[in-house]
């Protein structure tokens, strides 16, 4: 899978075919707003994740499986993700084509969802 940010600021994803054309976008970075915040004033991980993938387009759950593991990463050494910016942000520096972030993909996908 290659992940790909072309000119306006969309994330494309593709599955080893080269570069990705601009009607297979799956996020639109502009679109990104902040969702609701709750009494507390701070949106949890959990509604960051939802709010963020909302605006994607994941049939195979792909973008959301890589969410994931961003978020256990950042839970991991302590980070306190406080806005979908540092999602998108991330995501865009997630290498889909090798690494370790593509064994750690690779493994999550194949794991049945409960």
């Amino acid at each position: 899978m290659a992940s790909h940010y072309v000119a306006d600021g969309l994330i494309g994803l593709g599955l080893g075919l080269g570069q990705v054309s601009q009607d297979h976008m799956l996020c639109n970075k502009s679109s990104i707003q902040p969702p609701k915040k709750p009494k507390n004033g701070k949106p949890s991980t959990d509604d960051l994740k939802k709010s963020f993938l909302e605006k994607c387009e994941d049939p195979e759950g792909t973008l959301e499986h890589a969410v994931d593991i961003i978020i256990s990463r950042a839970e991991t050494y302590g980070v306190n993700i406080q806005s979908e910016n540092y999602l998108e942000t991330s995501l865009k520096n997630f290498n889909f084509d090798s690494g370790k972030d593509r064994e750690e993909l690779m493994q999550v996908m194949r794991k049945p969802r409960l």
